[in-house]
């Protein structure tokens, strides 16, 4: 019989997931922190198991585990153009620390491939640094509306891998590595979940990724769970943060890189998948607890015995069993047998007065509720029996689950043929469609393309939805349609509201603030009715296309990045708390709308970022090209006045005339170095006799040149340094004993050519 605290899955799914994290004591909603949860001891001794079987796949495969900072400089975000539309909506920025506001506010970590890549820049030289293999376990924020337990939290937990290599291959390899050999093979072996293994098609792929491949769970429910995810970045992150080695021919080259993870998630995945109405199922592998102990007596000798029994029975099991002997005695048998129930502990071993004297116990198995799943067995042998029995259960519970998804998957031939199936499980289709044709699919049946399964039919087929020829097949699933009843809902109550929300951006954006009160009141009230079309109609085209406008405008009127992210947390905002007054009057949003809904305001957020973000990078290009041309004009000036000149074969000279300052010398520096490699000159003399003043900064500046020569294999001579100077550089405690020093220009020359073998005369 069902358990009365939790509501049955034919009643209430969504309901009956939410009481199993609650009576299994797997976690709590952390009511004074918005969308996060605390993971309670059950709850993270799962997850503590998840990490160590992870943790040894990944350091198989040759990683190493490190840890980067949970702050990021925003501007990192801003980098790469698909990255920060993809996250900007969901980055939680720290503007303000010890008491001061920041000039380069951070943001918590939705994602590390922006820090990450910086350090890899800095890290990364040759191709013999290549690969860099490196993972990290670590918590990060991205500000979720509606949240689920370890399904979607504000704050969440997981480990994130970040590779570089050589090659698109290499990079390729690596990804398909950690798909295959550890997070599909973690979810079949440990947690015993069947997974679909396949590629996201590019309208879900991750920001800034070439491609990003999934592996895709069932529930019981019919929906899909992305359970884990692998992204080969090409070389996207490596333009964005500068991170190039050289090849073995000495070619600069970008490197190709990769991201993969999953999360605390997965605890949501193995709930769904196996447990029942009666509470938590565990596979095995992954219980906290696998076997529990109740004794039974009802008086101290009783007790006697059958505890001296317990002790004999589990003297062998440490280090073979993780398992616990349940002797409170404040408690009666039937409460502890509810309560391992709930918290899905494979297996039961109940030993009473009788089985004592029977030399017997009685087993009982989670995944087999009832009598069922109850047995006598002799105590001899019993760790022996166990053992198996736990592997028994593991091999049931992934067959089980793997029966539950077959059955309710289905190859469809027609578009009518997958609108019904979608109702039901996954439809299974070819697919030979875009992203205009994907999203078009969405609007109308609120299916999704889970993925392109890797493991394909190689037979051709007819697309599903444009009647095309193709091979490939594709795994699509269902999000219900109660959202119409909100657009109207929305429409008719955009007013409420709608003068705060105006208020508040007015009152923390620059840039809307421009507009005036009446004109941003415009502009919202604009937006808003645009969402209500788009979810009353189901067409998304018109919102794509004005708002890709709207956002152009705004770059071009000189709006900030800010500006827009503010706009969008309150619309937001104002969006869900219509949302909970549409559930207050009695409306029902299952989780899947909620879903649709978020998904909206995802595309919403998106196309008015990336309308800003094109609109501003070309602005910046095109200043960027005008502030070049400057510089250009302004650096041809300042090295007329410091030519670098050949005096003789692989003899060059740089005549400095006028003050040094440090952007100066830099350009110098530069301009000497290319031309030692240039005119592949083995010593160079520095004349400064035109140097007005010597200080520590011109002697320092010397060194680093020097230096900077010497490791491109040429001699530096310096010239120009007379009694008066040398008696300087020795009071400024700067040591030139490294360099060969000359009072004036024919005594260093005259050095050089001896160097190279010739020899002044006197004709």
């Amino acid at each position: 019989m069902p358990k009365e605290v939790i509501t049955t899955r034919a009643k209430d799914y969504n309901q009956w997931y939410l009481d199993i994290v609650r009576e299994a004591d797997m976690a709590e909603v952390a009511e004074v922190v918005r969308g996060c949860i605390v993971v309670k001891a059950n709850g993270w001794a799962v997850w503590e198991l998840m990490q160590r079987g992870l943790d040894d796949r990944i350091k198989e495969t040759g990683h190493s585990n490190v840890q980067f900072p949970l702050l990021i400089p925003k501007s990192f975000i801003m980098k790469e153009a698909d990255h920060v539309e993809g996250f900007a909506p969901e980055v939680a920025e720290v503007t303000r620390a010890g008491g001061e506001e920041l000039t380069d506010p951070y943001v918590i970590r939705p994602t590390s491939e922006t820090i990450i890549g910086h350090f890899y820049s800095k890290w990364i030289r040759s191709y013999r640094d290549l690969p860099l293999l490196y993972n990290q376990w670590c918590n990060v924020m991205r500000w979720e509306m509606r949240t689920r337990p370890f399904l979607r939290t504000s704050e969440f937990w997981w480990q994130e891998g970040h590779t570089a290599h050589a090659t698109e291959a290499d990079a390729e390899a690596e990804t398909l590595k950690i798909l295959y050999d550890v997070y599909a093979d973690f979810a079949e072996q440990v947690m015993a979940v069947p997974v679909i293994r396949g590629l996201k098609t590019e309208k879900e792929k991750f920001p800034g990724a070439l491609r990003s491949y999934c592996i895709e769970a069932m529930m019981q429910d019919g929906r899909a769970l992305q359970a884990g995810t692998s992204h080969n970045l090409g070389q996207n992150f490596a333009h964005a943060f500068d991170i190039t080695f050289t090849d073995q021919n000495n070619t600069i080259q970008h490197a190709w890189t990769t991201s993969w993870g999953v999360s605390t998630r997965l605890i949501g995945a193995l709930i769904m998948t196996h447990s029942d109405d009666e509470g938590l199922v565990l596979p095995p592998r992954l219980a906290p607890t696998q076997v529990v102990v109740v004794p039974i007596y009802k008086n101290d000798a009783e007790r006697e015995k059958v505890m001296a029994t317990v002790a004999a029975l589990t003297a062998g099991w440490k280090g073979a069993l993780r398992y616990k002997v349940d002797d409170r005695d404040n408690l009666s048998p039937g409460f502890k047998y509810n309560e391992w129930e709930l918290k899905g502990v494979p297996v039961r071993i109940e030993v009473g007065p009788k089985d004592v004297e029977k030399g017997s116990v009685a087993i009982a198995r989670r995944d087999v509720p009832g009598r069922e799943g109850k047995s006598f067995v002799p105590q001899d042998g019993l760790t022996a029996r166990i053992l198996a029995l736990l592997e028994e259960i593991q091999a049931s519970l992934f067959a089980r689950a793997l029966r539950f998804r077959e059955e309710r998957t289905a190859d469809v031939a027609s578009y009518d043929e997958l609108k019904a199936q979608i109702e039901r499980g996954f439809a299974r289709a070819y697919w030979a469609g875009d992203t205009n044709d994907e999203k078009r699919i969405q609007d109308e049946t609120r299916a999704t393309i889970r993925c392109i399964p890797l493991d394909q039919p190689g037979t051709p087929g007819i697309c599903v939805y444009t009647g095309k020829e193709t091979t490939q097949q594709a795994r699509s699933r269902t999000m219900t349609d109660t959202t119409v009843a909100f657009g109207s809902y929305l429409q008719e109550h955009i007013n409420d509201g709608l003068d705060a929300l105006v208020d508040r951006v007015f009152q923390e954006s620059p840039g809307y603030r421009s507009q005036g009160v009446d004109g941003l009141h415009q502009t919202m009230y604009s937006t808003l009715l645009l969402m209500c079309n788009a979810l009353v109609t189901g067409s998304e085209e018109t919102i794509v296309s004005r708002l890709t406008n709207a956002g152009a405008d705004r770059a071009q009127d000189g709006y900030m990045i800010d500006d827009i992210l503010i706009a969008i947390r309150h619309v937001r905002n104002f969006v869900w708390d219509r949302a909970e007054q549409f559930i207050a009057a009695g409306a029902a949003l299952l989780p899947a709308d909620a879903r649709a809904l978020e998904d909206l305001l995802h595309l919403m957020s998106r196309t008015l970022m990336l309308g800003y973000s094109q609109t501003y990078q070309q602005t910046m290009q095109a200043v960027a090209q005008q502030a070049a041309e400057i510089e250009a004009q302004r650096y041809t000036i300042r090295e007329l006045g410091t030519p670098i000149l050949p005096l003789y074969e692989g003899v060059i000279a740089l005549p400095l005339v006028g003050a040094i300052d440090s952007y100066r010398a830099t350009q110098v520096l530069e301009r000497l170095l290319e031309a030692i490699s240039e005119k592949q000159a083995d010593i160079v003399i520095l004349d400064i006799t035109g140097v007005p003043v010597v200080d520590t900064g011109v002697a320092n500046y010397l060194l680093q040149t020097a230096r900077a020569a010497q490791l491109i294999g040429a001699q530096v001579v310096l010239v120009g340094i007379g009694a008066e100077i040398a008696q300087t550089l020795v009071q400024l405690g700067v040591s030139l004993s490294q360099l060969k020093v000359y009072a004036n220009l024919q005594a260093g020359i005259s050095y050089a050519l001896g160097q190279l073998g010739y020899k002044i005369t006197a004709s």
